[in-house]
């Protein structure tokens, strides 16, 4: 989802500094549309990196096998220790 908003403002904000989308007049006295769109372009690459390593992060963290020890009792009544690796 981040990766996804990022990509939206990186376009917004492309489309605003290549004057592709010209503001309406009355904005355009109180909003520079250039460094609005700058911001934007800043804030969508941001954006898009912090999505990807997130999801870098989150699927290193799923493939890391966790090693656990059990103890399960035995037939004749002594425990058994056994060490497992849990994916």
């Amino acid at each position: 989802m981040a990766i996804a908003l990022g990509i939206i403002l990186l376009a917004a904000g492309l489309i605003l500094v290549t004057n592709a989308v010209h503001l309406p007049a009355s904005w355009e006295t109180h909003i520079n549309h250039d460094t609005l769109g700058w911001v934007l372009v800043a804030v969508g690459g941001l954006g898009i990196l912090v999505g990807l390593m997130a999801a870098f992060w989150r699927g290193r963290a799923a493939r890391t096998p966790v090693a656990t020890t059990v103890e399960e009792p035995g037939y004749d009544g002594t425990a058994t220790t056994t060490r497992r690796e849990v994916a």
